[in-house]
């Protein structure tokens, strides 16, 4: 629980992330190569704390996008928590930082920046 939030404000949380994670779950049924819908739902499992299905999930994003530096940016976020993932984490942020003309290349410069800290 956070500051300033209330016992009675877990259930609604939780609530609507069955109720985000059922809908992207519907969306994938629809279309299993939807790279990005796979990258929503490995954000949502590494919020809701799990990491094996985030892990997962990012990997089918980056798969599916290998060249996308949103999928690679979510996978590496999920591997910095993940045991062992670490440098391979730190890896996929160095190589979209130093891509040119990235829009994510400052977020995955400051993400270098905080972990060198």
């Amino acid at each position: 629980m956070t500051r300033g939030e209330s016992v009675h404000s877990i259930p609604c949380r939780e609530r609507r992330r069955a109720g985000a994670r059922r809908a992207l779950v519907a969306r994938l049924a629809a279309d299993s190569r939807d790279a990005a819908a796979w990258s929503a739902l490995s954000r949502l499992e590494l919020r809701g704390g799990e990491l094996a299905t985030a892990r997962l999930c990012a990997e089918a994003a980056v798969s599916l996008a290998p060249s996308d530096e949103r999928m690679r940016l979510v996978r590496a976020r999920v591997l910095l928590r993940e045991a062992g993932g670490f440098d391979r984490g730190r890896h996929d942020l160095a190589e979209i930082a130093s891509l040119p003309g990235s829009p994510l290349r400052r977020r995955a410069a400051a993400l270098l920046r905080a972990l060198e800290r």
